[in-house]
């Protein structure tokens, strides 16, 4: 049993902890299962703090939501199979609260961590406990353990997870060309959404030997539709904060900030944009130059003595990575290759300049390790994506880490089989069957 987490007196056994957890733990998410009306109110559970206790029914819609890679207001509960995926998990739920714990597998209790946002040792905790088995559940020391949580905790924290969601997710993999400064970006656009734009925004997310996941989280009436047009405006406000401080000050002014807090923000992002540049500047040298030197190790007997092809193959090489900016967002964020190309007369035939562009595009994506088929996925949804190409990039590659959490990546899954049933039925000539196969088989069969 781990003893990281500070168990209540009140309360012992796998029912009860699990309850206990849930509800101090995820308890926006509790608060929306009641709201959607997908289970009444409990007399028996009550409430605590104005909160209803999560009872066994309810932990069984949180776990066919993380099932099904959805958040509960996404549940098509017309649909056959949601309904019989939740009573399979209610009964179960049911029998293991009554005795039978080991029912319960390590992927539900897995996936409801993942969609509860619970700490490594919170899930453990759970595993530790459905191993030693369970005790009945008594409604009104649960409801003291809960109250005595909500209570332990500072005011100003005490219910800072409730009525946020998710709204923005995106996933950078550890290879694209400037990775290292999306942290800085992300970090100056929460800032302005919450200070300039007047948006609750939280800031969370993951990182994996792959990547890293930005995640962005609000309490209020805003959506994920949004957030494209919300980056492009801060990437509007950056570029003023380089080349007119004077009209970026301005623009602060008529959302309602004083005249001194908007000059020293303007003055802040001026300086960081600056800094910024420079490091972006070192890093693109630095990747012109790795690549460089990979192909003229492939090259080695046509560019040994040969000065002019050597700077040829530079030349190129630097002509097809984009010059970096950081006040372009979502040019950062999806880098592609540089439309201005150099005129160039290599004396290497043209499936040679053909591979050096693709080995260049995959560099600065940060593919290089991805197989055929999400290569060929990642160019569709470049090609037809839209406004929805960044979140579904992200899908791919959540799909293809085998250390993101698996409710992310059941998520990733519907949202690319969508993308490609829409595909197939809107766009003549693009065969999707492999495809749908290759998404299908990324994540094992849902138990």
């Amino acid at each position: 049993m781990t003893e990281a987490v500070e168990l209540p007196d009140e309360i012992y056994g796998f029912g009860p902890w699990l309850l206990w957890i849930v509800a101090t733990r995820a308890t926006a998410l509790v608060d929306e299962v009641y709201e959607l009306g997908l289970v009444r109110m409990s007399r028996t559970y009550g409430m605590v703090d104005g909160h209803p206790v999560p009872t066994p029914s309810a932990v069984a819609w949180l776990m066919t939501a993380a099932a099904l890679g959805m958040r509960p207001d996404e549940l098509n509960l017309q649909h056959a199979g949601v309904q019989a995926k939740h009573r399979s998990l209610q009964r179960t739920l049911r029998r293991a609260f009554q005795g039978e714990a080991h029912l319960v597998k390590n992927s539900w209790l897995s996936d409801l961590a993942d969609v509860c946002r619970l700490s490594d040792d919170e899930l453990q905790l759970l595993l530790s406990a459905r191993d030693i088995g369970t005790s009945s559940v008594e409604p009104l020391a649960l409801r003291k353990a809960i109250g005595k949580t909500f209570r332990s905790r500072p005011v100003a924290d005490r219910y800072s997870a409730v009525r946020t969601r998710l709204i923005f997710r995106v996933y950078v993999p550890a290879g694209r060309l400037y990775a290292s400064e999306a942290e800085r970006l992300f970090s100056m656009f929460r800032e302005w959404v919450s200070d300039v734009r007047g948006h609750g925004i939280r800031q969370d997310g993951y990182q994996t030997r792959a990547g890293k996941v930005y995640e962005f989280y609000t309490n209020e009436n805003v959506t994920d539709s949004d957030m494209p047009n919300e980056l492009a405006n801060f990437s509007e406000f950056l570029s003023l904060c380089v080349r007119d401080p004077p009209r970026a000050t301005d623009q602060l002014l008529e959302v309602g900030l004083s005249r001194d807090a908007s000059s020293r923000l303007v003055a802040r992002y001026g300086r960081e944009i600056r800094r910024m540049s420079l490091d972006l500047r070192y890093e693109r040298e630095q990747r012109v130059l790795a690549i460089r030197h990979s192909l003229e190790s492939e090259l080695i007997d046509e560019v040994r003595g040969s000065e002019s092809l050597a700077n040829q193959i530079a030349a190129i090489v630097s002509s097809l990575i984009p010059e970096p900016s950081p006040v372009d967002a979502p040019g950062m964020l999806q880098p592609a290759l540089s439309s201005s190309r150099i005129p160039l007369t290599l004396n290497v035939n043209q499936q040679f300049i053909t591979a050096v562009e693709s080995r260049v595009a995959q560099n600065i994506q940060g593919i290089v390790n991805l197989g055929p088929s999400a290569k060929e996925l990642l160019d569709l949804i470049r090609a037809y994506g839209g406004k929805e190409a960044t979140i579904l990039e992200s899908a791919v590659y959540e799909l293809e880490d085998p250390d993101a959490r698996r409710a992310d990546r059941v998520g990733a899954k519907r949202r690319l089989k969508k993308f490609l049933r829409w595909l197939s039925a809107t766009v003549q000539g693009v065969a999707t069957d492999m495809l749908e196969k290759y998404v299908e088989g990324k994540v094992g069969p849902l138990t």
